[in-house]
């Protein structure tokens, strides 16, 4: 999480508030116990931050809350003052201020919109409200109640496609610390929540676009062939426990694995395929084939050149050199 938000305090204004929407989104899609794990991870890691990188997050981070529709944004709201018990008492006010601090710097309407919504669910918390330097608190207003939500599958999957899509077009680094910052986050839960959140990620990844999906699938497989062994076949079976109802999209995301490996760098794709042969092998699963010519878009490359050959793709062009 820390590099993910690191990358994302060095990106344009724009895409770091792009990012930061869709990772809200599925915040407030999830249920509550993610939910508070996951910002709780973010707020961890932005304490370590200098205090201007911190505020340049904050700022952005106030402003995508504000714009949320109602329900999210008190979703969120009510989460982050639960993790006030749960934070350190340092991380918590070093937050907190630094937030209050940047609310001048909103738009006259978010900020309103932000300060009336806090000042409500603090006051429904008993927490007294911090002050927002140079500014007065609006007069308590009456809101009427949001009812509470619990998002569905089909709103996780939602949430998690539209950020799987800002991730496919991020550069390679934000893209792999992205979701090296995911796999830190659902590795701490139990092995159910891991099964549901890998089912979520498997079927939001099949609604992308194939050339997006194929993307994210590299670099997932980058990304999970440098953790432990041990956390890889983790993995693995909770992989086979949430896709026991998904033969198709397991089948297909498979096949996408294996034709994107030659492009992941030796050391985590050798982990990775080596952990994967032992993990089918000890669950008696069939083991997949091992070509000797590569295969893309479900199709044999053919090798190509005249002194230094190379593999290419023949329906997109892409190719590796060939050993």
């Amino acid at each position: 999480m820390e590099d993910m938000m690191r990358m994302l305090a060095d990106a344009p204004e724009e895409q770091r508030k792009t990012m930061m929407k869709s990772r809200f989104e599925m915040f407030a899609a999830m249920p509550e116990d993610q939910r508070l794990n996951g910002m709780g991870e973010m707020i961890s890691a932005l304490a370590k931050f200098s205090p201007d990188k911190r505020k340049k997050m904050i700022r952005t981070r106030n402003r995508v809350i504000a714009e949320l529709p109602a329900v999210q944004r008190d979703t969120i709201m009510k989460s982050r003052l639960k993790l006030a018990m749960k934070l350190p008492k340092e991380v918590h006010e070093t937050d907190m201020k630094t937030m209050m601090e940047s609310l001048p710097e909103l738009p006259e309407e978010l900020r309103m919109t932000f300060l009336n919504s806090l000042k409500q669910h603090m006051e429904e918390a008993g927490m007294p409200m911090p002050p927002v330097p140079g500014m007065a608190m609006p007069a308590t207003q009456a809101y009427p109640a949001t009812p509470p939500t619990s998002a569905g599958p089909a709103d996780m999957v939602k949430a998690q496609e539209e950020m799987m899509k800002q991730l496919a077009t991020a550069s390679d680094d934000m893209r792999k610390a992205a979701l090296k910052g995911r796999w830190d986050e659902i590795l701490t839960g139990s092995d159910a929540a891991l099964a549901d959140s890998i089912e979520v990620m498997m079927q939001a990844l099949a609604k992308l676009p194939d050339e997006q999906r194929r993307t994210v699938i590299r670099t997932r497989t980058d990304v999970v062939g440098s953790l432990t062994e041990d956390q890889i076949r983790r993995i693995l079976r909770a992989r086979a426990m949430a896709m026991k109802d998904h033969a198709d999209i397991d089948n297909e995301d498979k096949m996408i694995a294996l034709e994107e490996m030659p492009w992941v760098p030796e050391g985590p794709r050798m982990r990775f395929a080596n952990t994967m042969m032992e993990f089918m092998k000890s669950m008696k699963m069939p083991t997949p084939p091992m070509m000797s010519t590569p295969v893309h878009h479900g199709k044999p490359m053919e090798k190509k050149g005249f002194l230094s050959k190379n593999w290419k793709c023949t329906t997109c062009g892409r190719g590796f050199p060939a050993k």
